[in-house]
């Protein structure tokens, strides 16, 4: 039995401006691709060290777990509207990677490749897990696949 008093009308308010990543999730065309696309202009224009990076990161997965929880009460089960997870995923994606145009590009391509393809074991996260954790660790998971790719990728191929 879901208790009630959880959802008041302010948290309603600030959960889903939260989980729809101000308003991003309410784009009707590709908004996790937006919101992935928002993460990597926000990490490309304000060049976070990497603890800045991963105080983001380690905020917006405690807040966008919340946020994603309780939305799936309003919305439905990891509804198109909370995205996010995806700037969290994205994010990861680019921890301790140099910020320019190519890596931007690739960790792009990669976290959307995984976050839309979602092999195993992403694709398992939500047969174990349920609510706003299971909304955000699939997308962990592809932002660690898609950062250990790029690892991979700078460490042989670039200059």
């Amino acid at each position: 039995m879901i208790d009630r008093s959880l959802y008041s009308k302010n948290s309603s308010i600030i959960a889903k401006s939260i989980a729809s990543l101000l308003g991003i999730g309410y784009i009707p065309f590709a908004p996790g691709t937006m919101a992935s696309l928002f993460a990597i202009i926000f990490i490309s224009l304000i060049k976070p060290s990497l603890i800045v990076l991963l105080f983001v990161v380690f905020i917006t997965l405690i807040i966008g777990t919340w946020a994603s929880q309780r939305c799936e009460y309003y919305w439905d089960k990891d509804n198109k509207k909370i995205v996010i997870d995806e700037f969290a995923g994205q994010a990861i994606a680019l921890i301790s990677i140099p910020i320019n145009l190519n890596n931007l590009l690739v960790a792009f391509i990669l976290f959307r490749f995984f976050d839309i393809v979602k092999p195993p074991p992403i694709r398992n996260i939500e047969k174990y897990l349920k609510g706003g954790l299971a909304v955000i660790l699939d997308d962990v998971v592809a932002g660690i696949f898609a950062n250990i790719f790029l690892q991979i990728y700078l460490y042989n191929w670039s200059n």
